[in-house]
């Protein structure tokens, strides 16, 4: 139960790490919110504890394991040609049809009903496009959704990172040790990175 547990866990990192590379905003940057569905209707035993290691690795505000999926998706049906063209033989135009025309529709059991057949999986894929503000990745069991909207606040705190990792270079490079105490001298003609830096002042120096 536990390497189940685990292993979902680091999929759902993974799909995060995905979603966040399809509209390129590094880890770095803090966003509010994301989604985590299940696609194949298992929890996974995700307790608080693990969902707060997602939120820490993925560096997201808040994680929502519930939510209507049609909210933020697309759903797609692609059909496996290969596979059906036995099975449907001149039928296999009017299922193309029906599914270009969106009149399909996913049971419990995981077959696709479509044009008068129920299909089986692996007969088609269903794919997700992430509706506009949102980024989505996804594997059998589970999809991940990103709010991608970055507020001002969280681009501060971005920044913030960015100052953290420029620093933490900068004492590598004078070989510097943990315990080792420091100043940072800095000079900003961007008020926007100034503020940040009176905000953000604590938690910079605490890392």
């Amino acid at each position: 139960e536990l390497n189940d547990r685990m292993e979902h866990l680091i999929a759902s990192v993974s799909l995060g790490r995905a979603a966040r590379e399809k509209v390129q905003i590094r880890v770095r940057q803090p966003l509010r919110r994301l989604w985590l569905f299940s696609l194949d209707r298992k929890s996974h035993g995700l307790d608080d504890h693990f969902v707060s290691e997602i939120s820490e690795e993925l560096n997201v505000k808040e994680i929502v394991r519930n939510g209507s999926l049609d909210q933020f998706i697309r759903k797609d049906v692609k059909l496996n040609f290969p596979v059906l063209g036995d099975k449907l033989g001149g039928e296999m135009k009017s299922v193309a049809g029906a599914v270009k025309a969106g009149d399909w529709s996913l049971n419990e059991d995981g077959k696709l009903a479509v044009g008068g057949h129920l299909l089986e999986p692996g007969e088609y894929e269903l794919a997700y496009e992430a509706r506009e503000g949102y980024a989505a990745a996804n594997d059998r069991d589970t999809l991940v959704v990103l709010d991608t909207e970055i507020t001002d606040e969280l681009r501060r705190e971005g920044y913030a990172r960015e100052i953290i990792r420029t620093v933490q270079d900068l004492r590598k490079q004078a070989d510097y040790k943990v315990e080792d105490r420091i100043q940072i001298l800095y000079r900003c003609g961007d008020a926007r990175v100034e503020q940040m830096l009176r905000e953000q002042e604590v938690y910079i120096q605490g890392e």
